[in-house]
């Protein structure tokens, strides 16, 4: 139904074509009676001439998504109309459902939203941003705006992306990125719905054995983070793509997972990373001081209120931490305030185990991390005792039992493995 190339062809060599007066012309559909639609023919000029104008045969189709990671679930679905409010500060959509589409030819490709920003912008800002294929594209930015931008009474917002990229359907479907984990279990309620996606999953991660749920895995457990092997990744693809925004966050993750590089898994080529990291614009003592430097007074209570609870373990060189909710109340808990509390009790002169235990009451289960000096695979220590796992040195691990109950287990369990600590 399309044309190639067209050449001139004599089909009557023998006569004549002077006048459509001896010709009869028909025009109609092949193995019926009814005319042609889009072809005419005409004898004139000494010459047949046949004309097959066929309009373009276009057709708008719709996804909308079907998920949300950040639980924005008032954002997904087709566009009504209706207001519904959804919590910030990202608001992530995913899971388009291409598979009623894809017999058909890509012509063009457009994001549409639809959306409400009741009132001026004077200091925030909202970006749309759109992830394919491994790359990052921002759509657009809206800040200092003088009035409120409504995209919900009338036209929807709508963006032309087909330059973007030689767009195939498979493109268009989902790719699920599972960053710094091995096992979906380790996402809690996430978990079934990557599970179920028809996107396709990659896993990057440098734990110890990885599941198979991902379609490509890049798995490395002799190194340190998960943001060595992402730079590795992008420096593979293209290095110009590293930039101050890029560097700062593999040099974030680099840091913290490394125990500011004082950790066994740090090694030269750590090193050679965060060299690159810093020329490419990363800023050391900035880093530091964000994430290290800028703690609550409620959080230094919480840290007291842990080492106060700290117990050493008579003839084995382990120690722990028990944090209650009551006392996790008490200092006005936020997530992410006992992050380096375990490593206290490591710092101790000779002891190659600690652990910590943080009652949860809204999941009702103890939260339990493990680290370890020397050859102590607390790992398989994790994975044994309480459903846990990670790496030779850290690890984590979960309890259904009461605090008090976490602990007997944890000290009998321990007692087992005195064996394997070294003399």
């Amino acid at each position: 139904r399309s044309v190639h190339s067209t050449e001139e062809v004599d089909i009557f060599p023998q006569g004549q074509i002077s006048s459509d007066d001896v010709w009869m012309m028909d025009d109609g559909i092949t193995f019926t009676s009814n005319n042609a639609l889009y072809t005419e023919s005409m004898v004139e000029d000494n010459r047949i001439t046949i004309q097959h104008s066929r309009p373009d045969n276009f057709q708008t189709v719709n996804m909308w998504s079907s998920s949300s990671p950040t639980d924005s679930t008032l954002a997904t679905g087709a566009a009504d109309q209706q207001y519904s409010t959804t919590n910030g500060p990202v608001i992530e959509v995913t899971d388009f459902d291409t598979s009623p589409h894809e017999q058909y030819e890509i012509v063009a490709v457009s994001v549409i939203m639809s959306f409400h920003i009741p009132d001026a912008l004077q200091q925030d800002q909202v970006r749309i941003t759109m992830n394919y294929g491994g790359n990052y594209e921002e759509l657009a930015t809206y800040v200092n705006t003088q009035s409120s931008i409504d995209y919900m009474n009338g036209s929807m917002w709508n963006q032309n992306i087909s330059e973007l990229s030689q767009w195939s359907w498979e493109d268009l479907s989902d790719i699920i990125f599972t960053l710094d984990f091995n096992q979906l279990s380790r996402i809690d309620k996430m978990a079934p719905l990557v599970e179920q996606s028809d996107a396709q999953k990659i896993m990057i991660d440098h734990h110890q054995y990885p599941g198979d749920y991902a379609s490509i895995t890049y798995s490395d457990t002799t190194i340190g983070s998960t943001c060595e092997m992402l730079f590795e990744l992008i420096s593979a693809l293209d290095h110009d793509k590293i930039d101050y925004s890029i560097a700062t966050c593999l040099y974030t993750g680099i840091m913290t997972d490394s125990g500011s590089f004082r950790f066994p898994s740090t090694t030269a080529r750590t090193h050679q990373i965060i060299s690159t990291l810093i020329e490419k614009g990363a800023v050391p003592h900035f880093i530091h001081q964000k994430i290290y430097d800028t703690y609550s007074f409620n959080r230094l209570q919480l840290l007291g209120t842990a080492l106060n609870n700290l117990t050493m373990m008579e003839e084995i060189p382990v120690v722990y931490i028990t944090i209650s909710q009551k006392e996790l109340n008490q200092n006005k808990f936020k997530k992410g305030d006992t992050e380096g509390f375990v490593n206290y009790g490591l710092s101790l002169l000779g002891i190659s185990l600690a652990v910590i235990m943080i009652e949860n009451d809204t999941e009702k289960i103890i939260k339990m991390s493990f680290r370890s000096k020397g050859s102590f695979d607390v790992n398989q220590f994790a994975k044994k005792y309480f459903n846990g796992g990670g790496h030779i040195n850290a690890a984590g691990g979960v309890s259904q039992l009461s605090i008090e109950e976490t602990v007997s287990q944890f000290r009998n369990a321990i007692t087992k493995e005195k064996s394997h600590f070294d003399v």
